[in-house]
């Protein structure tokens, strides 16, 4: 018994030693890492789900550093934790930003670093005039951009042939014979079955995009009230589309409850994957005058963040490293963006290696406007949201109200 139980002592201290030492040996190897900077982390906010295997592939390719991705389910709440981590001097070092508004709030409590000579002249100038215009103030810019989207118009090709309408849709006219077309009642039960065009809940930026004037270079108040004139006809007048239900929008078009669908071009992949062989469907852009810059995307960019401590450096890689060609070349395939850089659009265009519907979207970049960020764009990306609500939860609203309300 003494000699068992002395083997088992024996033995406990030779395991404990062991680990002992495998500690010690891990603490050393962990200290000497971060002395070598061997082991370096990255945290990055995005809210593009689809960018995240890209930053996947950044880390798989750069040994011994760590991502730490964080993803929000829209730029609005990110921009929203983004201003609170930046008051308590707690954001990420590398964070995704959207053009369409509050890229001045950010830059006015100096949360970004500028972009400058961080990603070299070189790099820099294959970038397009209307990405790099979303992010730059005074000359100076405060985001990489990456890629970009514009609200597009997808159409059931079954529902249009059934209906034996034309789905070209070269005006706004035609959208609406179309969508009073396409709105059934199958079982006269009184309800609405099948509607003619619903739309995601971008309906601000959707009316921003319908009163881009380009000959004066910004918003016509005319064109905001012609917009909401037109959606209110749509609502009230010929019931073509259903009222407060943008977030179930998608759903309804990828089910056939629905013809046409307003929504973002980056939605692509999502209606793709879920609509799969149930029926055809085609990509149409908002009616514009032939030759005109007359679209706002909303770009998507990569901000440095104050202070990004002693990683600046490695966060500034990041983004050198989602400019490069190959990443910029997966951006339409992968994430349904049109790149930032004009040299790979181009050749993507002539290569014949998209599918139908990414070549209608990525002939639109020829359609992007250059629109420099305001501190306006936050209030009045707000006030139209607003208007729209306001306007879908008032039946019958006049023309004259209407019209009342956007002028306030």
């Amino acid at each position: 018994m003494k000699q068992r139980f002395s083997l088992l002592v024996g033995f406990m201290l030779v395991v404990g030693c062991a680990v002992a030492y495998m500690i010690v040996a891990s603490s050393q190897r962990s200290g000497s890492e971060r002395e070598t900077g061997q082991s370096r982390s990255l945290n990055v906010w995005i809210y593009s789900e689809e960018l995240a295997g890209f930053f996947d592939r950044y880390e798989m390719e750069h040994s011994g550093v760590n991502v730490n991705l964080r993803v929000f389910r829209s730029w609005k709440t990110l921009y929203e934790e983004l201003l609170t981590a930046v008051s308590a001097n707690a954001a990420p070092q590398l964070a995704e930003i959207g053009s369409t508004y509050g890229v001045m709030q950010l830059v006015n409590r100096g949360a970004m670093l500028p972009v400058g000579e961080r990603i070299g002249p070189e790099l820099w100038k294959r970038v397009s005039e209307p990405f790099a215009a979303a992010f730059s103030n005074g000359g100076t810019a405060w985001a990489a951009p990456l890629g970009g989207s514009v609200p597009v118009l997808y159409g059931n090709r079954n529902l249009f042939n059934a209906a034996q309408v034309d789905e070209t849709l070269a005006d706004w006219p035609a959208i609406g014979t179309a969508g009073r077309a396409l709105t059934k009642d199958i079982d006269r039960d009184g309800r609405t079955d099948i509607w003619g065009l619903v739309a995601d809940a971008n309906m601000a930026w959707h009316h921003l995009n319908m009163a881009y004037d380009p000959a004066v270079g910004g918003r016509s108040e005319e064109k905001i009230l012609d917009s909401f004139e037109r959606w209110r006809e749509y609502l009230n007048a010929d019931r073509i589309t259903p009222p407060l239900q943008h977030q179930m929008a998608a759903s309804q078009f990828i089910y056939g409850k629905a013809g046409m669908l307003l929504a973002t071009s980056r939605k692509r992949p999502t209606l793709e994957k879920y609509i799969g062989g149930k029926f055809e469907f085609g990509i149409v852009p908002l009616p514009g005058e032939p030759g005109q810059a007359d679209l706002l995307p909303e770009i998507s960019g990569l901000a440095v963040l104050s202070p990004a401590s002693e990683e600046e450096d490695l966060a500034w890689d990041c983004v050198r490293y989602m400019l490069d060609e190959s990443v910029q070349s997966r951006l339409m395939r992968d994430a349904s963006l049109i790149p930032a850089r004009g040299d790979v659009a181009k050749r993507l265009l002539k290569s014949g290696e998209l599918t139908e519907r990414e070549n209608a979207i990525m002939r639109l970049k020829d359609r992007f406007a250059v629109k420099y960020p305001t501190v306006e764009d936050e209030s009045a990306w707000n006030k139209y949201s607003g208007d729209q609500e306001w306007l879908e939860s008032s039946p019958d609203v006049s023309p004259e109200a209407l019209r009342k309300r956007l002028r306030h």
